[in-house]
């Protein structure tokens, strides 16, 4: 954000601000006291501040007033002795709460006196002739999915060259982190620590593939070119009972994770099924939950998304997602295709 007033060629910073909690925070904004004050209670005050600065004595932010339980609200600054009223500046004596306002202001100090020069605008209320939703506006420079950096958040910009700009900051809840990947992509093989198996019973007529699908099934892989399948070039076998298993699944420090992946399903409904189980990598992969029982259904048109969070059981463990599948002696269909399998944290 900016004004005609500022003619100096410097960065602009701009600071998202979480809580404005007293008369006696420093603004980093305007190189002075800035506050948010009410009649009654003491803060919370307004809570979010957007600042920019250039050098210490002219400043220029964007803050939302309140909500704040009262109706005695206004926006003033001071320097040097707290809020005493020879230092004390109103830049506006009453604010609706919840609109955002844009505020600018600049000081002098002569000899026993103080000089203020302030100007405020109520964004919402479209004093500035922004009409439009700021939630429209596009993203400026490509900065969005701003990583978080801690202590503070912190962009450096280069100053535009407009005269007057605005700027909104939408906060949004940082995306779970991917602690396991397999699109199976790679190769038309299976990926490195996966293993496939049979259980007792099996007839050996069914194995899980990975490559291209082919003749029965989806079209294409959901993420081309490969997918994990039963029987790539046909259905499945009869008297089937095999499985496939992702390697080792860091889950130590989780506190939270969520099993994420596309499938395709043509299976007997009611008596062919697939299964999900959750193993424990770090005691001879023995069973802690099963997290699908019976994964069936006929005549699939198309890839469908599955999300499932892990139970408590899964946390603070090393764990190993398994894929059975099992059919009987009468039909066989497509089968079961898996593609684009993640477990994400928290």
């Amino acid at each position: 954000m900016g004004d005609e007033s500022l003619n100096k060629p410097k960065n602009l910073h701009l600071r998202p601000r979480r809580t404005f909690r007293s008369d006696n925070v420093r603004h980093p904004g305007l190189g002075r006291r800035v506050s948010g004050r009410r009649r009654s209670q003491p803060g919370p005050y307004p809570p979010d501040v957007l600042s920019t600065r250039v050098e210490n004595d002219r400043g220029y932010f964007l803050t939302q007033g309140g909500p704040i339980p009262s109706t005695g609200t206004k926006f003033a600054s001071s320097i040097g002795n707290g809020h005493s009223d020879p230092n004390t500046n109103t830049i506006l004596s009453s604010f609706n709460v919840g609109n955002w306002y844009y505020i600018s202001g600049s000081y002098s100090i002569g000899a026993g006196n103080v000089t203020w020069t302030n100007y405020v605008a109520d964004l919402t209320a479209g004093e500035t002739g922004l009409s439009n939703d700021p939630a429209t506006w596009s993203v400026f420079d490509g900065n969005g999915d701003i990583a978080a950096t801690s202590p503070e958040n912190t962009l450096t910009i280069s100053r535009p060259a407009d005269p007057r700009r605005f700027f909104v900051i939408e906060e949004f809840t940082p995306p779970p982190v991917v602690v396991f990947s397999e699109n199976f992509d790679a190769a038309a093989a299976l990926p490195a620590d996966w293993i496939t198996g049979a259980n007792a019973g099996d007839t050996g007529t069914t194995i899980w593939e990975v490559g291209t699908p082919s003749v029965v099934g989806p079209s294409a892989a959901e993420s081309a070119p490969n997918c994990a399948a039963t029987n790539l070039a046909g259905d499945y076998g009869l008297h089937t009972d095999i499985f496939l298993r992702t390697p080792a699944i860091d889950l130590i420090t989780a506190v939270g994770a969520t099993l994420n992946f596309d499938h395709y399903v043509d299976i007997e409904t009611g008596f062919d099924f697939g299964t999900i189980r959750l193993l424990d990598a770090g005691n001879a992969d023995a069973e802690l939950a099963i997290l699908e029982m019976s994964i069936d259904g006929m005549d699939s048109t198309d890839w469908g998304a599955f999300r499932k969070a892990l139970p408590a059981a899964a946390l603070g463990k090393t764990v190993k997602i398994e894929f059975g599948f099992e059919a009987d002696e009468v039909e066989a269909f497509a089968g079961w295709y898996i593609e684009n399998v993640e477990v994400t944290v928290p």
